[in-house]
């Protein structure tokens, strides 16, 4: 496994109410119909009168393999998401036991700006579509633009094997006109937190928290942009 961070050289490239979701987008076209794991047979011309050609199996281990490309957001790496480069590393060692050969190249782009993740999708869909990554993890509410491009290519319900292991609200927002393009991993909801001796109801809604009379403390400020981390 190796991580990049884009060079300059290229500058162009998957949550109700207030919830961030990221997702795992495929974006690569599918490969063609020659990468299959099936043996290629060579015909071999043979002396003789006999016209029934030898035939020879390449197999699989000599085909060139390259690696899965993963482009992901800063904010997945670093110190922004203290612990998330460590998830993501493990996930990618698991992905490369599971299938032996395989690499996985993971490239840090910028969160925004003109060097952005969808900036380099798009510059690159334009100048040098054969580098085009095979993933992305990107923000939930992105996966249309990715869609607009003709990039993201739906699930099939064969791959949704593991849809009950998910908050309906996740799949939610990673579905547009009833097709799916993409996989949760990662959420950040907002979430209250209240002491039962002096609220006996949690508020649901604003009018509510109002109305109650209590003091609530609201995050201002942050660490890298977020407000969640002074709890």
């Amino acid at each position: 496994m190796r991580f990049y961070r884009s060079a300059c050289w290229l500058s162009l490239w998957v949550l109700s109410a207030l919830v961030a979701l990221f997702v795992i987008t495929a974006c690569r076209q599918p490969a063609p119909a020659e990468a299959t794991a099936t043996p290629v047979t060579l015909a071999q011309p043979v002396s003789g009168p006999a016209l029934t050609p030898a035939a020879t199996a390449i197999p699989r281990a000599n085909l060139v393999q390259r690696p899965l490309t993963v482009w992901m957001p800063a904010l997945l790496a670093g110190e922004a998401r203290p612990g998330a480069e460590q998830i993501i590393a493990a996930a990618v060692d698991d992905f490369t036991l599971r299938f032996a050969g395989q690499t996985v190249e993971l490239v840090v782009k910028a969160d925004e700006g003109q060097a952005s993740l969808l900036n380099y999708l798009r510059s690159t869909q334009r100048v040098a579509p054969t580098i085009l990554p095979d993933l992305l993890l990107l923000d939930a509410k992105q996966i249309w633009q990715v869609i607009e491009l003709g990039l993201a290519q739906p699930l099939t319900p064969t791959q949704l094997t593991q849809r009950d292991g998910f908050y309906p609200f996740a799949w939610d927002a990673v579905s547009i006109h009833d097709r799916y393009y993409g996989v949760p991993y990662f959420a950040a909801p907002v979430h209250l937190a209240y002491n039962v001796q002096l609220v006996e109801t949690a508020p649901t809604i604003w009018s509510e928290v109002v109305a109650s009379g209590h003091r609530f403390a609201f995050a201002g400020a942050g660490s890298s942009g977020y407000a969640d981390e002074w709890v």
